[in-house]
């Protein structure tokens, strides 16, 4: 028996785990990440950095319907970052990792290739970034929180 399909909102989320895991040190990036997952782990637990985590949050807004058995519906996902940096101060480690992370979603949302943000998602835009505040430069990391605000539609079996 064949299985289901992916909600709509774990396809996007997996989308972003991939285009982040697409980021490469070079001409376009500054850092390839070490690490990129769906679980947040603790700073001490991560043995590589850069390190993204991608998660779903809510938002407050509810779900509207669209069209006939056509819903739009809005969630908030989450790129928390770890660097490290004992050389200089982490702050920019941090506002490169952020910028590497902007230009890779924005990338994918313009594509139009199978499974890319350009197709699974209705609207994407970016939202607040909350920055550690040099809680953690004492030990020489940094962190992040950037989020994106993503409007995905279709059936409530799709979502």
């Amino acid at each position: 028996m064949a299985r289901p399909e992916d909600p709509k909102r774990l396809k996007v989320i997996d989308r972003f785990v991939t285009a982040l895991k697409a980021i490469y040190e070079g001409a376009d990036y500054h850092f390839t990440p070490r690490e990129v997952s769906k679980r947040l782990k603790h700073w001490r637990e991560v043995q590589s950095l850069p390190a993204y985590f991608v998660s779903a949050d809510s938002v407050d807004r509810q779900p509207e319907e669209v069209g006939t058995q056509l819903f739009r519906e809005w969630m908030r996902i989450s790129v928390k970052c770890y660097v490290a940096d004992r050389e200089e101060d982490p702050t920019t480690q941090l506002e490169k990792c952020l910028r590497d992370v902007r230009k890779a979603i924005e990338a994918d949302h313009r594509s139009s290739a199978a499974g890319s943000l350009g197709t699974l998602v209705t609207l994407l835009n970016v939202d607040t970034v909350e920055f550690d505040n040099g809680m953690l430069a004492l030990e020489g990391y940094g962190y992040f929180d950037q989020g994106f605000i993503v409007c995905v539609e279709g059936d409530w079996g799709e979502l």
